[in-house]
């Protein structure tokens, strides 16, 4: 088993985690990404399967950004290899997000999410303001992140165009097809 993040502090964590499962960790960012094999610095690192979840990919802001992903799992993929992976649906972000706020407090950590949706473009941002206890005070701090949703076409699309088979489409956490109301979707692709 391998992981595969762009944040140094994320794969420490990890490797805290899995350190007695001897899992090999790679620091490298979405879209393009390439792992060589450390006995033929020619050879891309080979996978039976590879999974993406959480929206993910929904940090890829633009087709041809999800395309250049699409193609770089394809590359570290045996033939017949398997991809699955969810997003959120541009349904969720416009119902979840959209001028949603959201806060919550566990632990010595809390946080206040203010949201917002662009139907023109599918994107949406979530502001987020963390505060984590630190003695008696707590320290503040901010990030955005930007998500879009991508049409089940377009991602049909994009993965025939990147060399997969769709096996599976469907509403997330069921064995059922998606709906236009649907948040998540779960898919189900092969290596050609």
């Amino acid at each position: 088993m391998s992981g595969l993040d762009q944040s140094a502090e994320m794969l420490a964590v990890t490797a805290k985690k899995t350190k007695k499962f001897k899992v090999k960790l790679y620091q490298k960012s979405l879209p393009s990404f390439k792992l060589l094999d450390l006995k033929n610095s020619q050879k891309n690192v080979q996978f039976d399967m590879i999974t993406s979840f959480y929206d993910s990919l929904n940090y890829m802001l633009t087709e041809e950004d999800l395309s250049k992903t699409f193609k770089s799992v394809h590359k570290h993929l045996n033939q017949l290899g398997w991809f699955i992976f969810d997003m959120n649906t541009p349904h969720a972000l416009k119902t979840i997000w959209d001028e949603q706020i959201y806060a919550g407090v566990k632990g010595s950590m809390a946080w206040v999410w203010q949201n917002d949706y662009d139907p023109k473009e599918k994107k949406a941002a979530c502001h987020a303001t963390f505060f984590k206890k630190r003695g008696e005070l707590y320290e503040r701090f901010d990030e955005t992140h930007y998500e879009k949703g991508y049409s089940n076409t377009i991602i049909k699309k994009l993965l025939n165009n990147s060399g997969f088979s769709i096996r599976g489409f469907y509403d997330c956490y069921k064995f059922s097809k998606p709906t236009r109301n649907s948040y998540r979707i779960c898919v189900v692709a092969q290596k050609k």
